[in-house]
């Protein structure tokens, strides 16, 4: 049977940046699709002991931005879009420091873009944008 994990958590994430902004000069006879999703991804603090609370417990801010299309006339738009959350783990978890913040942190931020994306594009004169599912453990 599942249960929620008590060993890793992390707080509200927070969005730093969102810019969207329509290509003026875009051609829509040479446009080949939205091929160009980037994502950044930079760690703050990383793993230090949270001298407020819990000493068994690791500490990483981490932010992720992600870019979409271009600026120019090969893309519709630009969306760049920032979220940074603290994720906090047990030291005695097992959990390997690394793959969780390169994978599962970057996924969880991914989940939070998702929906912005999709609702701001939607707002625009193009058709709302539904980002693909990524894989973070090939990267």
């Amino acid at each position: 049977m599942s249960s929620v994990r008590d060993d890793l958590r992390f707080n509200d994430p927070v969005l730093n940046e969102l810019s969207f902004k329509i290509n003026k000069d875009f051609d829509k006879d040479t446009f080949e699709g939205l091929d160009n999703l980037k994502y950044d991804l930079t760690f703050k603090d990383t793993t230090v002991e949270n001298s407020n609370e819990d000493k068994d417990e690791n500490t990483t801010v981490v932010v992720f931005t992600l870019r979409v299309g271009d600026e120019g006339a090969s893309y519709p738009f630009s969306f760049l879009i920032e979220y940074e959350a603290e994720f906090f783990w047990s030291k005695i978890s097992g959990i390997e420091e690394e793959s969780f913040l390169r994978i599962n942190a970057a996924s969880i931020l991914y989940s939070y873009c998702r929906p912005i994306v999709h609702n701001i594009t939607g707002l625009s004169e193009f058709p709302s944008l539904n980002l693909p599912f990524y894989n973070f453990t090939t990267d």
